[in-house]
């Protein structure tokens, strides 16, 4: 996920995007860029996905699959990638310190069930997806922020990082 998130890739493709247009306007050459661009980031995750490399281990990750994870084994990073996953945070024990989890979602869904007394920081990054947040927030393309009711700034809490491309996240709140 993070290749997809660095500055590097979206200023390549901002310098390519200029760099078409100047061939338009100049040379009157018409070059697909967008098809171009949306081949090679379809290529990329099919060659991801016949190698195996997640950047995780099996146990937290889904491709083409289903995953379910509880907080009692908790892991530093979930990805999904044509999956879906549920991370159930709801009996979270924070009383030894922090805990800090990264989610990457692209073309899947990632639902985590938390519990309404849990201190939460969570930033989220999505493209093109679907985040719903406890409190109504939304967001399809940007960023967005969410702390939860019990998030007390220098407490322990939960903090979670998350990169939606494609895909879909929602956060549950348990009663």
């Amino acid at each position: 996920m993070g290749f997809l998130s660095s500055g590097i890739f979206w200023g390549t493709i901002v310098v390519i995007f200029g760099i078409s247009m100047l061939l338009k306007a100049v040379f009157h050459i018409d070059l697909p860029v967008f098809r171009i661009l949306l081949g090679l980031i379809v290529i990329y995750f099919g060659l991801r996905l016949i190698t195996g490399w997640h950047g995780c281990s099996a146990e937290t990750s889904a491709s083409f699959s289903e995953t379910k994870a509880a907080s009692q084994n908790l892991k530093g990073e979930y990805n999904v990638a044509f999956g879906k996953s549920t991370i159930d945070l709801s009996d979270t024990d924070l009383s030894g310190g922090g805990r800090t989890l990264k989610l990457g979602t692209t073309f899947g869904e990632t639902v985590i069930l938390v519990d309404k007394n849990t201190p939460i920081d969570m930033h989220v990054d999505s493209i093109f997806s679907g985040v719903n947040m406890p409190d109504g927030n939304t967001a399809a393309m940007g960023s967005l922020v969410y702390r939860s009711p019990a998030y007390k700034e220098g407490n322990n809490c939960l903090n979670i990082k998350a990169d939606v491309i494609f895909g879909s996240l929602r956060i549950v709140t348990k009663q």
